[in-house]
């Protein structure tokens, strides 16, 4: 049927595709505009943002960083992120964000989320209930000055849900229009090529079928195997419809960790990972954009984590590749680690570690919180997620996910690598370690331990290894213009009416990931996509 025959619902100033932090951003800020905004949600909302650990990367002079003590400036802030993004981060749109970053963090406030001043200065995935504050990324140890830019709102475990559920408050006292269950399937242009809206297909909202969607949804939240089922459900039950938009579309519907197509033909490195975020993330709104002729770029960058700590102990360790070779510093960020495994030699790497840095792990698992102590109401809804995923992992690495040795001969020989290469590689690191280093990979002393005592242990970090816990989801996606948030095609020239944010674009991410930096990037391109949506309603022609 052409999309003329199909039955219209209706006309808005903008349609968002997608209501996870991005999209909610790109409606709350084209709203204030002034727009009347249209949100379409295939599910039910939150995409990856509610799954994730809720961190907002932010500096230049926060409340949390003036209380404890910390004089950051966006310059600072800035120079830290172009090394951290190895400068392939659209420079005006990174300095922009460092300029915005704190302006962005006070509107999401008053937009109802409470972000503590608390600071917790040691390494850690997710920081205690009431920390506001942390060092997210590679900041400490790095180059002065340093500052802690890791903010969490107030909450529970896992906070990506106190995120969401802060923006979808505010989305909902805005007067935005949502509708959940709508798959968009097509971008509407007109005759000059100009995106006019979208056709969607429109799902049952209640009954049977909705109880089915939602149990289809958990089947491919559970395995990427059941996506298949999932789209073949919606395309025979959904309902062809279309929806203007006077001033443009803006795409916010997640990457494409769940599709595992576009992640072998894209990002071969990372299929194998395990994917954060929700059977939404399957590359639609990239793929929507692409069609449109928006351009496509990075897509073989992921973040994929291979967090080593806590407990801290585990940081003494030393990771080699498949030639029994260190090849980084272990201590930095589980992203940065991650990226240097992409790089090895067929994505393989283990953890090498003697029976006193196990003993010391050991120790630190019994000294943290217990979960028994916690009430079963807050186990059974993922308010200690973060304690689970603490004692889980350490549990698996240290009597599952590794393989075991009296010697460094007999480690190489269980892990396959080239006879004598792990013996060289501890010697070396030994003598090093006896000595006060430094360490070539910049290692932080006080971690330098020797590793002689027996038995030792390899934790296998391979990136597809299904028994390390460390997620992945995916960073490429279309094209846009750094400020405006407009897609681009092949030649850089502007889609008319078309806007991309979050995981759908390439953001300031791509180049490398530090905890907080995709949901700030977000907001920051929510709120710049949807400004310039708005203003294309009234804008001459």
């Amino acid at each position: 049927m052409h999309a003329d025959a199909l039955p219209a619902e209706g006309s808005w100033d903008v349609v968002v595709v997608g209501f996870g932090a991005a999209g909610a951003s790109a409606a709350l800020q084209a709203a204030e505009e002034g727009a009347r905004v249209l949100v379409l949600e295939r599910f039910d909302g939150g995409g990856s943002t509610r799954r994730c650990g809720g961190v907002i990367y932010a500096g230049g002079g926060t409340p949390a960083q003036r209380a404890a003590g910390f004089a950051d400036r966006p310059e600072h802030m800035l120079a830290y992120l172009r090394r951290e993004t190895r400068g392939e981060a659209d420079p005006e749109a990174l300095e922009a964000f460092c300029a915005r970053s704190r302006v962005d963090l006070a509107w999401l406030a008053a937009h109802g989320l409470d972000f503590p001043t608390a600071f917790h200065p040691h390494k850690s995935v997710v920081p205690p209930e009431g920390t506001g504050l942390y060092y997210s990324g590679n900041e400490h140890g790095g180059p002065p000055p340093q500052a802690p830019r890791g903010h969490l709102p107030d909450g529970h475990g896992q906070r990506g849900k106190e995120i969401f559920a802060g923006l979808a408050r505010a989305v909902r006292t805005a007067g935005i229009e949502v509708r959940t269950r709508h798959r968009v399937t097509r971008l509407l242009r007109d005759g000059a090529g100009r995106v006019t809206g979208v056709e969607a297909l429109r799902l049952p909202g209640a009954g049977p079928a909705a109880a089915a969607h939602d149990a289809l949804f958990g089947a491919a939240l559970a395995s990427r195997a059941a996506m298949g089922p999932l789209g073949a459900f919606e395309r025979r039950l959904g309902r062809p419809t279309t929806f203007g938009a006077r001033g443009g579309v803006v795409l916010a519907a997640g990457g494409f960790a769940f599709d595992v197509r576009m992640l072998a033909e894209y990002a071969p490195a990372f299929r194998g990972c395990m994917p954060l975020g929700t059977p939404g993330d399957d590359g639609a709104g990239i793929r929507l954009g692409a069609e449109a002729g928006g351009a496509l770029d990075a897509m073989d960058r992921c973040a994929a984590w291979r967090f080593m700590y806590p407990p801290e102990a585990f940081l003494r360790g030393v990771l080699v590749n498949a030639r029994g070779e260190r090849f980084c510093d272990e201590s930095q960020y589980g992203a940065t680690v991650g990226r240097n495994i992409s790089e090895q030699p067929g994505g393989h790497a283990w953890l090498v570690v003697d029976a006193a840095v196990v003993r010391a792990v050991r120790a630190e698992a019994a000294a943290d919180e217990r979960l028994r102590d916690r009430p079963l109401g807050e186990l059974v809804r993922g308010q200690a997620n973060d304690l689970v995923f603490r004692k889980l992992s350490t549990a698996l690495n240290l009597a599952v996910n590794r393989r075991k040795a009296r010697t460094a001969a007999g480690l190489e020989r269980a892990c396959g690598l080239p006879v004598g290469a792990l013996e060289r590689t501890l010697a070396e690191h030994n003598a090093r370690a006896h000595a006060g280093g430094p360490d070539p990979f910049g290692k932080p002393a006080a971690l330098l331990t020797p590793l002689e005592e027996p038995p030792f242990l390899a934790i296998v970090c391979d990136l597809d290894s299904k028994l390390f816990l460390g997620p992945c989801f995916t960073l490429g996606g279309l094209r846009t213009h750094a400020l405006s948030g407009a897609v681009l095609d092949a030649q850089r020239a502007p889609i008319p009416g078309l806007y991309a944010a979050g995981r759908n674009a390439v953001g300031l991410c791509t180049g490398g990931y530090v905890s907080g930096l995709s949901i700030a990037d977000c907001v920051f391109a929510g709120r710049n996509a949807g400004r310039s949506a708005a203003r294309a309603v009234t804008a001459p022609t």
